[in-house]
């Protein structure tokens, strides 16, 4: 019996341990198929991410094919217009770079689907060259060359042409999608694997301790490799802003030098032709500046590290300055623009001025870009409520454009968002203009809306809150007047480390015309050696340079050197990590590349040691030409003061002469014109000129019917003024001289 039982016992114990067993086989089963499904979905993780890099690769080289040939096209119609019918070297480079290119598609489309949309692209560059070669390598003349370029075989091969390319990329992508649809089938695939794993193995916990640890073990295994996944996810950001810190270092480390140069080079002696080209240069490189900033500014707004500030400012202020920011480009499509506030509303309000700018520039910009020439631009600034202290300011800027389609009006401030892609090409622009303003706006607690229709231009409305400010006009000028006379002492001993040689040309002739002696170290051990030999009263150092570079010799000047000589951070790096990563470092401050003359000056009147200004004088009272306003626009130069006032002297007894003439004459057009003309100029003279609103008043005739005795009484009053204006400006020459 005992035997009996001990064999019933033995079997008791044995039926537990196979199961277990049978479980423990099972659970390796489950185990090892789990894992190769998860091997089998890495691996698709890793080809789709091979295949977006392909992609993208694929993307960007499609859009440099485009802008060759459209390139191509435009640089054939300047050679035909200009009449040189030659093959120019131009040309050529376009014909190579677009060669280039299209080796890089052809070995990106090596198989699959887009092959054969590829060797249409080809062939229809290859036309595309053919044609070229015949325009410019065959035609007679000039005239012929324009019959060919303008025939209906070259409009249809661009077409042609840019069909191929996006076939091309929509296989890509395409391609793309396909594989991430599977890839997420697998994902959840495993997903599901993983949950009946933990099901299984929380059921046989209570059969085996071996099972729950082996079970811990894989889990924990699980559970570390999730946590190494989510700090990837997390340091995608980081990527990302790095990214974007990178390229801006890399675009305007030369775009530095091609704005300063210009500057240089438009401060010289230049025919007209010479200050044309330097204007298009300076243009074109401040355009792709502003891009950037759109782009950094945009990373800031979605990292959430972009600060709204809280200062003084003047709404006669914004309007003066968009006034004089657009100025260029109002005159050359003759655009109407109008800037109106209304009389009720408080002038001296507290609130982030920069970022009103910021707005208003983006609204204004764009209304110029999209309205044709001779059309009507206005911004008209309004009180909507007030609650207490706290004003709601309406910015309304309409323009008579091309206006935006009604099903556009939703989607219009997010990213990447144009009109229609014949939009992006024809005007240009990176799409996040009005994302920028929408988040400034939503960041400042304010709304934004959009009122258009096609043909029948736009209205963008922008409603933003700000706490009254009831210091007086003249104290918030005080205020302003104080920092900008100061002057910074031009026999400081000043290094400057720079590895660019572009950078240091530039460095050395903008210090030359500030009067200014400076020492140039060529890497980060130069600037230590030259620290070590002398004493140097400001050092700014550029963040990246080789040996050493500016966070090493901060360290050293800190640490080792134990020095407190202001250090200044100057970089083409703008992203906020960067700038305080430069301050934790050691640094005092920070200068952004490209070198603004304004941000220089500041910093040197901050750690240079003040001397006395040459032109430290005070004015009383200013009715028609105030010497803040001179310093604010100009520079705090006598010689320059004395000859914008003497031009204005001059010249403004005339343009009054030529009013009168025109208003005899009963000239309209000609009287609000030099209206128009004249209030630019007073304006900049004093904001608050008491000729502002007469001005105004004559120049608001361009939209209605002439009142011709009011406009008379209107002239009396300039008339009148003339004596005035040449007594104040005598006064004002005196106070200079002495």
């Amino acid at each position: 019996m005992e035997g009996i039982i001990k064999d019933k016992r033995e079997k008791n114990n044995i039926r537990p341990f196979r199961f277990i067993l049978l479980l423990s086989l099972l659970l390796m089963v489950v185990l090892f198929f789990v894992q190769s499904r998860s091997d089998k979905s890495i691996r698709a993780m890793q080809k789709g991410n091979e295949l977006a890099v392909k992609t993208f690769h694929i993307n960007n080289t499609l859009q440099e094919i485009i802008n060759h040939v459209y390139f191509l096209e435009s640089q054939t119609r300047k050679q035909i217009n200009e009449g040189k019918i030659h093959f120019s070297g131009i040309i050529a480079d376009t014909l190579a770079g677009m060669d280039k290119h299209v080796k890089k598609i052809e070995s990106l489309t090596a198989n699959g689907e887009a092959r054969k949309s590829y060797a249409i692209l080809q062939g229809l560059l290859q036309h595309k060259i053919a044609i070229t070669k015949n325009i410019l390598g065959e035609s007679p003349n000039a005239s012929v060359a324009r019959e060919k370029m303008l025939g209906e075989q070259n409009k249809n091969l661009i077409d042609s042409i840019y069909l191929a390319a996006s076939d091309i990329q929509m296989i890509a992508e395409k391609e793309l999608q396909d594989t991430i649809i599977r890839n997420s089938e697998v994902s959840n695939q495993v997903l599901i694997i993983s949950r009946s794993l933990t099901i299984f193995a929380l059921v046989t916990i209570v059969l085996s301790a071996t099972l729950i640890f082996r079970h811990l073990m894989r889990n924990n295994k699980l559970i570390l490799e999730l946590e190494q996944a989510k700090e990837k996810a997390d340091t995608a950001g980081n990527i990302k802003e790095q990214f974007l810190a990178n390229m801006s270092h890399e675009i305007r480390t030369p775009l530095n030098s091609i704005i300063g140069f210009s500057n240089l080079a438009n401060k010289t002696p230049l025919n007209n032709e010479q200050k044309e080209y330097i204007s298009f240069i300076k243009s074109s490189s401040e355009n792709l500046l502003y891009i950037i900033n759109d782009i950094l500014d945009f990373s800031k707004l979605e990292a959430g590290k972009l600060q709204i500030s809280k200062a003084p400012f003047n709404l006669k202020d914004i309007c003066h300055f968009i006034e004089m920011l657009f100025q260029v480009q109002i005159s050359d499509k003759k655009i109407h623009f109008s800037c109106q506030i209304d009389n009720n509303i408080p002038l001296n309000l507290t609130g982030d001025d920069d970022r009103l700018k910021q707005i208003l520039t983006n609204l204004v910009s764009n209304a110029i870009k999209f309205t044709g020439v001779g059309g009507n631009i206005s911004l008209k600034i309004q009180s909507e409520k007030q609650e207490d202290e706290i004003v709601y300011i309406r910015f309304a800027v309409k323009d008579s454009g091309i206006g935006i389609p009604e099903e556009k009006l939703k989607t219009i401030f997010e990213r990447f968002e144009q009109a229609d892609s014949a939009t992006t090409r024809k005007y240009g622009g990176t799409g996040l203009g009005l994302s920028i303003v929408k988040q400034l706006v939503t960041l400042q607690n304010g709304t934004v809306a959009v009122n258009s229709k096609i043909n029948s231009g736009s209205e963008f409305i922008v409603t933003i809150p700000y706490s009254i400010n009831h210091l007086t006009s003249e104290q918030m000028e005080s205020g302003k007047h104080a920092v900008l006379v100061r002057r910074y002492n031009k026999k400081a001993r000043i290094l400057i480390a720079e590895d660019n040689k572009m950078n240091q040309m530039l460095l050395k002739y903008l210090f030359q015309n500030w009067e200014m002696n400076i020492t140039l170290a060529h890497d980060g051990q130069e600037a230590i050696d030259l620290i070590e030999k002398q004493d140097f009263d400001l050092i700014m150092l550029d963040i990246q340079m080789p040996v050493v570079d500016g966070y090493g010799v901060v360290k050293w000047i800190r640490e080792t050197k134990k020095s407190k000589v202001p250090v200044v951070a100057m970089t083409a790096h703008t992203m906020p990590t960067e700038i305080e990563q430069s301050k934790a470092a050691g640094m005092d401050d920070y200068l952004p590349k490209p070198l603004i003359e304004e941000n220089v000056i500041r910093i040197f009147n901050k750690y240079i040691p003040l001397k006395e200004s040459a032109t430290d004088y005070t004015q009383s009272d200013c009715r028609y030409v105030c010497l803040s306003n001179l310093k604010k626009l100009f520079g705090d130069d006598p010689a320059v003061i004395r000859e914008l006032m003497e031009h204005f002297s001059k010249n403004y007894p005339e343009e009054i002469k030529e009013l009168n003439t025109a208003y005899e004459n009963r000239q309209l057009e000609k009287v609000y014109t030099i209206a128009h003309n004249l209030k630019t100029t007073v304006g900049a003279l004093n904001f608050n000129s008491e000729l502002l609103p007469t001005l105004t008043a004559i120049e608001a005739y361009k939209f209605k019917e002439a009142d011709w005795d009011q406009i008379g009484v209107e002239l009396n009053i300039l008339n009148k003024s003339l004596a005035d204006v040449e007594k104040e400006i005598e006064e004002l020459q005196q106070i200079i001289r002495h």
